[in-house]
C-alpha cells in the first residue's frame, strides 16, 4: 500500500506541480508495485495507473489543475484497494492450510498394567467379551467399557460392571488370560495366547488362527467344531492335541462354536 501510495505522490509532484525530477522515484515505486503485480499474481492497477499517467501527461495542457488533482486522487483510492485486496489474495495463498484432524472411527484405548508373567483374568456377570491378540506387548482395552482393575502377585483381575458396554480385550502375545462370566458371551480370535474360558450359561465362539489344543465341555449346551479332529467321542465334550498354549472352554448352559482357520 506504501509504495502505490508513493507512486501516485510522485506521479502527482510530476504532472500537477511540473516537477520532473518526481519521475524518478514514481518509476522507482511503480517498478516495485509491478514486480509485486506479475509476482505475486496482482491486480492491473499499475498498468493501468501508467496509460493514465500517459494521457495526462499528454493532456496537461488541456486540463485544469482541479481536474488532474482529482483524476490522480480517484487512482490513488482505487490502487490502495487493490492493493490491500491483492496481499488478502497473498496471504490467502501462503496460509498454511489447516490440518483437519480424521475423527477415530475405532473406539480409543486403554492400557492394563503389564503382565509380566502373571495371568490375566477378566470376570463379568451380564456383559459380553471379545478378545483378539495385541499388536503391542500390553494389553488393551477400549474405554467404553467400565471396569475396575485390581493387581496381584499372579495376576491382574479386571472385572466388569454390569451397567457398561462389552469388553473388547486385545492381549499380547504367549500371555494367559482366563475370562469368567455368568451370562455373558465370549468371542475369541486366539493366536498365540492362552485362553479359558468358564461361563454358566454364555455362549462361547472360538476362531483358532494358531495351533493350539483345545479341551471343551458343557453340559446342557451345544458344540460344534470346524476344522479340528475331535479324540473325543462324548457329543458334549471335545478334545484336541497340537502345539501351543491350550485353550480351555467349560459352561453349563451355553453352546460352544470351535473354528479352526
Amino acid at each position: 500500500m506504501i509504495t502505490v501510495a508513493a507512486t501516485v505522490f510522485f506521479v502527482w509532484l510530476a504532472l500537477a506541480r511540473d516537477k520532473g525530477w518526481a519521475w524518478i522515484p514514481a518509476a522507482i515505486f511503480g517498478f516495485q508495485v509491478a514486480q509485486n503485480v506479475f509476482e505475486g499474481g496482482g491486480s492491473l492497477f499499475f498498468p493501468v495507473l501508467v496509460i493514465a499517467a500517459g494521457i495526462l501527461l499528454l493532456s496537461r495542457g488541456h486540463l485544469s489543475r482541479q481536474a488532474i488533482i482529482g483524476i490522480l486522487v480517484i487512482l490513488a483510492i482505487v490502487g490502495i484497494a487493490a492493493d490491500d485486496h491483492s496481499h488478502d489474495d497473498e496471504s490467502e495463498k501462503t496460509a498454511p492450510a489447516k490440518k483437519t484432524i480424521p475423527t477415530e472411527v475405532a473406539t480409543e484405548r486403554s492400557e492394563l498394567p503389564e503382565l509380566k508373567g502373571r495371568r490375566l483374568v477378566v470376570a463379568s456377570n451380564r456383559a459380553d467379551v471379545s478378545v483378539s491378540r495385541s499388536a503391542s506387548r500390553r494389553a488393551t482395552v477400549d474405554r467404553d467399557a467400565e471396569f475396575k482393575i485390581t493387581e496381584g502377585e499372579e495376576l491382574v483381575l479386571v472385572e466388569l460392571s454390569d451397567l457398561g458396554a462389552a469388553l473388547d480385550l486385545r492381549v499380547p502375545s504367549e500371555s494367559r488370560l482366563t475370562v469368567d462370566t455368568n451370562s455373558g458371551d465370549v468371542n475369541a480370535t486366539v493366536n498365540g495366547f492362552g485362553l479359558e474360558v468358564d461361563t454358566n450359561s454364555g455362549d462361547v465362539d472360538i476362531d483358532l488362527e494358531g495351533e493350539h489344543p483345545v479341551t471343551a465341555e458343557t453340559l446342557a449346551g451345544q458344540i460344534s467344531a470346524e476344522g479340528v479332529d475331535d479324540e473325543d467321542q462324548s457329543p458334549a465334550k471335545l478334545v484336541t492335541s497340537g502345539p501351543g498354549l491350550p485353550v480351555t472352554i467349560e459352561t453349563f448352559a451355553g453352546d460352544i462354536s470351535i473354528e479352526q482357520d
